[in-house]
């Protein structure tokens, strides 16, 4: 008896160190340095304002539009938007752009997010870049305490352009 319990106590600790050793190896240290996926969400968490919203018709002409909105990141990428623009049609009533809470992808390399599982918006999983509709994929530069969005269309051509500032 004694003999099993020796042997059973030598291969858990062979099996035991060989996953170590396999797990070490499999990627090692998760990068959270500057570049990283890690670092890029911390840059993105706070809340921001909406400073300007423009849209960008076919022939590259812009025209900046009324608009207000909050956006509010935490550190687990979970996000929370609120956005309004004036319709001047409408006699200056705000419309809602874009409402509602869900799970910011980013995609560090190519400088482009998705807002996956907001209302009205995408249910995908992650990586689901290529098969987004193009509209629905923001393209950004985020810089200190200012966040630049842009919007393209599926020939690149930029659509809407919104710029944010860092509450607080």
């Amino acid at each position: 008896m004694r003999r099993h319990v020796t042997n059973v106590a030598l291969i858990v600790a062979v099996v035991g160190t060989g996953l170590a050793a396999g797990c070490s190896s499999l990627g090692g240290p998760v990068n959270t340095g500057p570049g990283s996926a890690q670092d890029e969400r911390r840059r993105f968490a706070g809340e921001w304002v909406l400073v300007s919203y423009e849209v960008i018709d076919e022939n590259g002409q812009a025209r900046r539009l009324a608009a207000a909105g909050r956006i509010a990141i935490d550190a687990f990428a979970n996000i929370q938007v609120d956005g309004s623009v004036e319709d001047p049609a409408e006699d200056g009533q705000s419309a809602t752009i874009l409402t509602g809470s869900g799970r910011l992808v980013i995609d560090v390399p190519n400088k482009r997010y998705l807002i996956l599982d907001l209302e009205g918006n995408l249910n995908l999983g992650q990586g689901a870049f290529e098969s987004a509709p193009a509209e629905s994929v923001r393209y950004y530069e985020l810089t200190g305490d200012e966040l630049h969005v842009e919007i393209r269309n599926a020939a690149g051509q930029v659509t809407a352009r919104l710029n944010y500032q860092r509450a607080g």
